[in-house]
Protein backbone atom coordinates (compact mmCIF):
# COMPACT_ATOMS: atom_id res chain seq x y z
CA UNK A 1 0.00 0.00 0.00
CA UNK A 2 2.76 2.45 0.97
CA UNK A 3 4.69 1.55 -2.18
CA UNK A 4 1.69 2.42 -4.36
CA UNK A 5 1.34 5.81 -2.67
CA UNK A 6 4.99 6.58 -3.37
CA UNK A 7 4.55 5.63 -7.02
CA UNK A 8 1.49 7.92 -7.35
CA UNK A 9 3.33 10.80 -5.67
CA UNK A 10 6.31 10.32 -8.01
CA UNK A 11 3.98 10.29 -11.04
CA UNK A 12 2.29 13.48 -9.83
CA UNK A 13 5.64 15.24 -9.41
CA UNK A 14 6.71 14.23 -12.91
CA UNK A 15 3.38 15.44 -14.35
CA UNK A 16 3.73 18.83 -12.65
CA UNK A 17 7.32 19.18 -13.86
CA UNK A 18 6.19 18.51 -17.42
CA UNK A 19 3.30 20.99 -17.26
CA UNK A 20 5.17 23.96 -15.74
CA UNK A 21 7.08 24.86 -18.94
CA UNK A 22 3.83 24.80 -20.95
CA UNK A 23 2.16 27.27 -18.61
CA UNK A 24 5.16 29.55 -18.06
CA UNK A 25 5.77 30.16 -21.80
CA UNK A 26 2.92 32.66 -21.89
CA UNK A 27 4.42 36.15 -21.71
CA UNK A 28 2.93 38.40 -19.03
CA UNK A 29 1.45 41.86 -19.38
CA UNK A 30 4.39 44.21 -19.76
CA UNK A 31 5.42 47.57 -21.16
CA UNK A 32 6.16 47.75 -24.88
CA UNK A 33 8.99 49.63 -26.57
CA UNK A 34 8.17 50.56 -30.15
CA UNK A 35 10.83 51.60 -32.65
CA UNK A 36 10.00 53.32 -35.91
CA UNK A 37 12.87 52.13 -38.06
CA UNK A 38 11.08 52.97 -41.31
CA UNK A 39 11.68 56.02 -43.49
CA UNK A 40 8.23 57.50 -42.92
CA UNK A 41 5.96 58.64 -40.15
CA UNK A 42 3.77 55.79 -38.88
CA UNK A 43 0.46 55.89 -37.01
CA UNK A 44 -0.55 52.84 -35.01
CA UNK A 45 -3.31 51.80 -32.61
CA UNK A 46 -3.00 49.41 -29.67
CA UNK A 47 -6.11 47.83 -28.16
CA UNK A 48 -5.79 46.58 -24.57
CA UNK A 49 -8.20 45.69 -21.82
CA UNK A 50 -7.08 48.55 -19.55
CA UNK A 51 -6.52 51.41 -21.99
CA UNK A 52 -8.98 50.48 -24.74
CA UNK A 53 -7.97 51.59 -28.25
CA UNK A 54 -5.31 54.29 -28.21
CA UNK A 55 -3.31 55.72 -31.12
CA UNK A 56 0.17 57.22 -31.51
CA UNK A 57 2.21 58.63 -34.38
CA UNK A 58 5.96 58.01 -34.47
CA UNK A 59 8.39 59.89 -36.69
CA UNK A 60 11.28 58.01 -38.32
CA UNK A 61 13.92 57.07 -35.75
CA UNK A 62 11.58 57.44 -32.77
CA UNK A 63 11.96 54.67 -30.18
CA UNK A 64 10.04 54.88 -26.93
CA UNK A 65 7.38 53.41 -24.67
CA UNK A 66 3.90 54.63 -25.66
CA UNK A 67 1.99 56.27 -22.81
CA UNK A 68 -1.66 56.93 -22.09
CA UNK A 69 -2.74 59.38 -19.39
CA UNK A 70 0.87 59.62 -18.21
CA UNK A 71 1.31 55.85 -17.71
CA UNK A 72 3.27 53.50 -19.92
CA UNK A 73 1.00 51.17 -21.83
CA UNK A 74 1.25 47.52 -20.74
CA UNK A 75 0.26 44.83 -23.23
CA UNK A 76 -0.16 41.08 -23.42
CA UNK A 77 0.57 38.92 -26.43
CA UNK A 78 -3.11 38.61 -27.28
CA UNK A 79 -3.68 42.39 -27.36
CA UNK A 80 -3.88 43.80 -30.87
CA UNK A 81 -1.91 46.39 -32.77
CA UNK A 82 -3.19 48.05 -35.93
CA UNK A 83 -0.64 49.84 -38.03
CA UNK A 84 -2.33 52.36 -40.30
CA UNK A 85 -2.55 51.23 -43.93
CA UNK A 86 -0.73 47.95 -43.13
CA UNK A 87 -3.24 45.92 -41.14
CA UNK A 88 -3.97 44.51 -37.71
CA UNK A 89 -2.45 41.61 -35.78
CA UNK A 90 -1.72 40.30 -32.30
CA UNK A 91 1.23 41.75 -30.38
CA UNK A 92 2.93 38.36 -29.96
CA UNK A 93 3.00 37.85 -33.74
CA UNK A 94 5.04 40.97 -34.46
CA UNK A 95 6.80 41.78 -31.17
CA UNK A 96 9.41 39.89 -29.17
CA UNK A 97 9.19 39.49 -25.40
CA UNK A 98 12.56 40.35 -23.84
CA UNK A 99 12.78 38.18 -20.71
CA UNK A 100 15.86 39.98 -19.43
CA UNK A 101 14.24 43.42 -19.41
CA UNK A 102 10.68 42.18 -18.92
CA UNK A 103 9.31 44.18 -21.86
CA UNK A 104 7.87 43.66 -25.32
CA UNK A 105 9.98 45.06 -28.18
CA UNK A 106 8.45 45.93 -31.54
CA UNK A 107 10.14 47.12 -34.72
CA UNK A 108 7.63 48.79 -37.03
CA UNK A 109 9.71 47.79 -40.06
CA UNK A 110 9.63 44.11 -39.05
CA UNK A 111 5.93 44.36 -38.18
CA UNK A 112 5.14 45.73 -41.64
CA UNK A 113 6.93 42.77 -43.26
CA UNK A 114 4.99 40.28 -41.16
CA UNK A 115 1.58 41.92 -41.57
CA UNK A 116 1.72 42.40 -45.36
Amino acid sequence: MMKQVRIYVAMAVVAVCLLIPLVSDAAPRAEIRITNDTRSQVTFFITTGKFGRVNWTYRPGNSSFPTSNGARVRVKGDDTIEIADWGRTYIDRVAVFNDREGIWELSLRDARRQIR
